[in-house]
C-alpha cells in the first residue's frame, strides 16, 4: 500500500515538474527509477524513487533528477549519475559504467537527493534509451549501497467528460 502511494506520488511530481516546464514554453520528458540494494553490496538495505526529468532551453538540454531513500543499512556519503558500459538492448542489459556527475545527498539512512546538470544532446538520447542510473554510496558500502535506473516515465492524464 505504502509503494502504491508512494509510485502515486512520484506520478504527481513527474506531472508537476512536466506542467512547470511547460509554463517556462519548455516540453519536459519525465524518467523514474526504483533505487535498490546493489547486486554483490555487503548487506545493503533499503530502497528509494527517482524522479526525473529531460528539459530543453535555448542553451540545451537540462537534465534534472531528484529522489527520496529509507531504510539503508548505514548512512548515505555520496551519490552519482552513471552511464552505463553496455546499452540495455545488449546481451546481459546494461552494466554499471563511469561516474558522469555527483548528486547532492542526505546523509543519513533516510533522505533526499537532487542534482541538475547541462547535458549533451548525445546523452540525452542515451538518457532515453535507458544508459544512465543513479548510485548512493553508504559509509558500510563506499562502493555502491542504493542503485536506481532511469528509464521513461508514462504520465496518465484522464480526458475530462
Amino acid at each position: 500500500m505504502a509503494r502504491t502511494g508512494l509510485r502515486l506520488l512520484v506520478v504527481i511530481g513527474a506531472a508537476l515538474l512536466v506542467s512547470a516546464g511547460a509554463a517556462w514554453g519548455q516540453l519536459g520528458a519525465p524518467f523514474d527509477g526504483m533505487l535498490e540494494p546493489v547486486e554483490g553490496s555487503d548487506g545493503a538495505t533499503g530502497s528509494g524513487i527517482l524522479y526525473s526529468v529531460l528539459d530543453y532551453y535555448p542553451e540545451g538540454p537540462k537534465l534534472m533528477v531528484n529522489g527520496t531513500f529509507d531504510g539503508m543499512s548505514s548512512a548515505a556519503t555520496v551519490a552519482h549519475l552513471h552511464r552505463s558500459t553496455t546499452g540495455p538492448e545488449e546481451p546481459g542489459g546494461p552494466t554499471p559504467g563511469p561516474v558522469l556527475f555527483d548528486i547532492d545527498v542526505s546523509a543519513g539512512t533516510n533522505g533526499t537527493l537532487n542534482g541538475s546538470w547541462w547535458i549533451t544532446e548525445e546523452q540525452a538520447e542515451e538518457l532515453r534509451q535507458g544508459w544512465f542510473y543513479v548510485q548512493v554510496h553508504s559509509e558500510a558500502n563506499p562502493a555502491g549501497a542504493l542503485r536506481g535506473w532511469l528509464k521513461q516515465a508514462n504520465v496518465y492524464v484522464e480526458d475530462s467528460p
